[in-house]
């Protein structure tokens, strides 16, 4: 199943959040994921750091300025790295399956690299959660592809 409008304007809407004690939104994982993606399409970094917890942490496989990314300041630098690499690039869900404390994402993703290489490619995240927010991170995408894409060496 896809999650369509992932990115659109009346996404935000579609995920559906849970009050509790002075008026906090805790996502469920599946919830999570989702906002993630969206926030990512809609180039939205700031957002998107605010789904993670203080000292969460997000795997990258090779090729960015670093493979693990710690804390609020490290991921706020992935996200400008990711918005300026691929300046052009939508993220969508086929599948999101939830556990307690994860998600696992299966995604389609496609766009033109700042270099402009056209790319259309599938991976996974796994995201692991906690009190509502997003502990760790981690992308499982085909590395050979992402170098061609960046046009760095393997």
């Amino acid at each position: 199943m896809r999650y369509k409008g992932i990115g659109s304007p009346g996404a935000a809407a579609a995920v559906h959040h849970l009050v509790i004690n002075g008026g906090h939104d805790i996502m469920t994982p599946k919830e999570l994921a989702i906002q993630l993606l969206r926030l990512i399409n809609e180039r939205d970094p700031q957002s998107a750091i605010t789904l993670f917890a203080p000292e969460a942490e997000l795997c990258f496989p090779r090729h960015a300025p670093r493979t693990v990314y710690r804390g609020s300041v490290e991921l706020r630098e992935f996200f400008d790295w990711l918005v300026a690499n691929l300046p052009m690039q939508t993220v969508a869900a086929d599948r999101v399956h939830e556990s307690a404390n994860s998600a696992t994402v299966e995604f389609e993703t496609a766009g033109t690299s700042e270099r402009g290489h056209d790319f259309d490619s599938i991976g996974a995240l796994v995201i692991d959660t906690g009190d509502g927010l997003i502990q760790a991170v981690r992308l499982y995408v085909d590395t050979e592809d992402l170098a061609r894409v960046l046009e760095v060496a393997c």
